[in-house]
């Protein structure tokens, strides 16, 4: 979503009430920081094996982006949700339980978020080995049970794990570390990674075999605007499904690892500047940015440094940047 759009700022005043839940509905989820176009730029340099792009939003598409390139195209909402009465939405578990419905997709293709980056050059064959399963990353960060949930995002992770129990080997890269493995000892589930913040390899068709098996769920986290405990995360339940299934290989990511950056951006800049100095000097493959700014004021020193460190990792312009002239 482009945070700057009136139409999409107006919106989201009508549509929100009562206290704001900065996981949920806060300044922070919409703020355009300016992070689609450099993820643009990181995919081109680094990925140039991807050929097609989908950009899916709601309101007008920002300035920058040359809407003519070949290759690019814009999808909105209304083409996508199977009920535009529930519409406008800023739910992104609702967002992309609609995506294998966007026109023409390829069966396979990667997912991204805004706020996704590739800062080293990534083969196709990362995500999509020759010889095993196509690949899903994991977090080394449980997934915390439904009573210690924290947040609306975490609960909404919890909730989903009850649709997939875990079928596997209690070794898997997908499930938070044990040395002891006490929880297979006494018969409990296995605490389960959370899936981590990076480009993902997603199979069209399984999302409709997924939208099949629950059509409710599909259509009630699709009427949820903001979101919510009992929303079903897609990104949980593709992943699980798929390693119950035997059609994805789980790979962790640990926090440390030259492949995983994840900073949480903070109104304190002192608190993620390292993570953003780790990603200039080391540029690791994969990186995200998450803005936790909770500050509503222009241009946080955070905001500022981030924008700057962006700057200098990916320079160069893409293709799907508008020219001066254009």
């Amino acid at each position: 979503m482009n945070g700057d759009d009136p139409e999409l700022r107006s919106a989201l005043q009508r549509w929100r009430q009562g206290p704001v839940d900065v996981h949920s509905s806060g300044v922070r989820r919409f703020r355009d920081n300016g992070e689609l176009r450099y993820s643009l730029r990181s995919l081109e340099q680094h990925a140039p094996w991807v050929r097609n792009v989908v950009i899916v939003h709601a309101g007008a598409p920002p300035a920058w982006l040359n809407t003519t390139c070949a290759g690019l195209r814009t999808v909105r909402h209304e083409e996508i949700f199977p009920d535009p009465t529930v519409l406008p939405t800023f739910n992104v578990w609702a967002i992309e339980l609609n995506l294998h419905l966007i026109p023409g997709l390829s069966r396979r293709f990667l997912y991204l978020n805004d706020d996704f980056f590739l800062a080293r050059d990534t083969p196709r064959s990362w995500f999509l080995p020759p010889d095993g399963p196509p690949r899903f990353f994991f977090e080394d960060n449980a997934i915390p049970v439904r009573g210690a949930s924290r947040n609306v995002t975490d609960k909404a992770c919890a909730y989903t794990l009850r649709y997939q129990p875990w079928k596997g080997s209690h070794r898997s890269p997908a499930l938070a570390r044990s040395r002891t493995n006490w929880r297979m000892l006494l018969g409990l589930a296995p605490n389960r990674n959370n899936t981590a913040h990076v480009p993902q390899l997603y199979d069209r068709d399984a999302i409709y075999n997924l939208e099949a098996r629950f059509p409710a769920e599909f259509q009630a986290t699709r009427r949820h605007r903001f979101r919510a405990p009992d929303d079903l995360a897609l990104r949980i339940l593709y992943a699980y499904t798929g390693l119950a299934c035997g059609q994805l290989q789980a790979v962790r990511l640990d926090w440390n690892s030259p492949d995983y950056l994840f900073v949480r951006l903070r109104d304190d800049p002192e608190q993620s500047r390292g993570g953003l100095d780790r990603l200039e000097q080391e540029r690791p493959r994969f990186a995200c940015a998450n803005d936790d700014v909770v500050s509503e004021a222009p241009n946080p020193p955070a905001l500022i440094y981030w924008k700057a460190v962006m700057a200098r990792c990916w320079p160069r312009p893409s293709r799907f940047e508008r020219g001066p002239t254009q």
